[in-house]
Parts: structure tokens; sequence; C-alpha cells
């Protein structure tokens, strides 16, 4: 943002749950989501900034839950936690998950603990995220493993429709000038910004 000469002042920023900031953005100008994975089914909803990095949506188990997962259909013995509106949600849904077996939320933090003591027996979420939060919550991440993953794909900021492309189009041009800026650390600005994260 600082790139592409935003101001936060002119722009204030709010932190919203997921589901909220999804359902703003869907129907109110000028709103934005950071970070959201790029999906055909998301495509048509949102205007795109991007790509801002890699990203791994997985399902997460204890490891001394014993989970097997060998097939999509397999998800569907198991109860999973999901955050309301996630795209971890959506790909369990859209591989037929009964609603039933699909334990929402709207926070992460509870979702690690109901997978930690087993009133759930599978997180479907963004890998390294879940991971921060499993961390956040004073638990081993070698405790949990991966057991399945959902989708491979890239974070963008998704803006609302109502969004002007202007606007759109100078958040990518930054985007697009961090890539190419040598960094202090390595190659670009971008990899210096990511290994501060990731």
């Amino acid at each position: 943002m600082k790139q592409s000469g935003f101001s936060s002042k002119k722009r204030p920023n709010q932190s919203l749950p997921l589901g909220k900031g999804y359902r703003a953005t869907l129907e109110e100008p000028d709103h934005v989501l950071f970070a959201t994975t790029r999906t055909k089914e998301r495509e048509p909803l949102f205007k795109w900034a991007g790509p801002i990095a890699k990203t791994k949506i997985v399902l997460l188990a204890k490891n001394d839950n014993d989970v097997k997962i060998n097939t999509p259909e397999d998800i569907a013995k198991y109860p999973v936690g999901t955050i309301r509106d996630d795209v971890g949600e959506q790909l369990v849904k859209a591989l037929g998950v009964p609603e039933s077996m699909i334990k929402p939320s709207s926070n992460a933090d509870s979702l690690v603990k109901k997978l930690n003591t087993g009133r759930v027996d599978l997180w479907a979420y963004e890998e390294n995220v879940a991971r921060w939060f499993i961390k956040k919550n004073n638990l081993q991440n070698s405790d949990f493993s991966v057991v399945y993953t959902l989708k491979e794909a890239e974070l963008f900021y998704a803006f609302s429709k109502k969004t002007s492309d202007d606007l759109i189009n100078q958040l990518q041009k930054g985007i697009d000038e961090v890539k190419k800026t040598k960094g202090q650390i390595s190659d670009t600005l971008y990899n210096d910004i990511l290994s501060e994260y990731l």
C-alpha cells in the first residue's frame, strides 16, 4: 500500500470477522478482503489485485486422533471445523461433506481449542495461518498434521465490485513495483515482506 501511495489516514482500516467482512465486501463499495484465496467460484464476486502469496488450504488433524483421509469421500466421516464463509468451508462443502458434519465457527482461536480437545476431528484452513493460531494458543505445531490438501492457490486482495477500477489499478501497480524493487535482505522487497510473515 505504501508503494501504491495509499494513506491510511485517507482510507481507514477496520478489522472484521471474516463472515461479516465477506458479506460487506459483497454488498458495499470500497471494501476489500485481505488476503483472499482466488477461486473459480469467487472470481465473479470481486475485483482482484495480486497475487500476494501462494497459499495451501488443508485439513489438519491432531496426531493422536488417528484420522485417515485417502479420498474426498473419507472427509465426511469426521466432524470438520470451519470458519464461516472461509475458503476452507467452501471447499469442504464443494466436496459434498454433509452440513451435519461441518462445524462452523466465527474465529480460529475457538477452532484450535475444538481440534485440540477432540470436539472436531479436522480443521479446514490455510496451513500457515492455522499453524500461527496453534502457536498463539500455546500448543505445539508438532502435535498436528496435514491429513489432506484441499487446494493450492494464490492469495489476492478481493475488492467489492462497486470499487473504482482506478483504485484497484493503483494497488496492482504497487504490488508489481514491490515485486521488482530490490530488497534489503533478499532479491526483492516482495520477498523481504514474505520472509517477515511466512
